[in-house]
């Protein structure tokens, strides 16, 4: 199950959730994640940030956070090797720097 949850900093309040089974409807994690960001936009939810697991911390994850104008607050796994638009496998703060997310 992947649960979406809006905050102010006091309260929890599930806004929407999936259940997933790749085998059946062919959707990973991902797709549903992206899903649900969606959904809470065409709902009206303007965030300030997204909070979320590393599990969901790819670039495709990233840039769709930031295509609604919201920032994001999460861990890049230490294992994760990504590649550049060039091709080049780069370490997370190379990666970073190379989207223009860093210095």
């Amino acid at each position: 199950m992947i649960t979406l949850l809006w905050s102010d900093g006091r309260a929890l309040v599930p806004v929407g959730f999936r259940l997933y089974n790749t085998s059946v409807e062919g959707m990973t994690k991902h797709d549903h994640f992206t899903a649900m960001l969606k959904t809470a936009s065409s709902r009206g939810f303007n965030l300030s940030y997204a909070l979320f697991d590393s599990w969901y911390s790819s670039l495709e994850n990233l840039k769709a956070i930031r295509g609604y104008g919201w920032h994001f607050l999460t861990k890049l796994r230490n294992n994760r090797l990504m590649n550049s638009d060039r091709g080049e496998t780069c370490t997370k703060l190379k990666f970073l720097r190379k989207a223009g997310w860093c210095a």
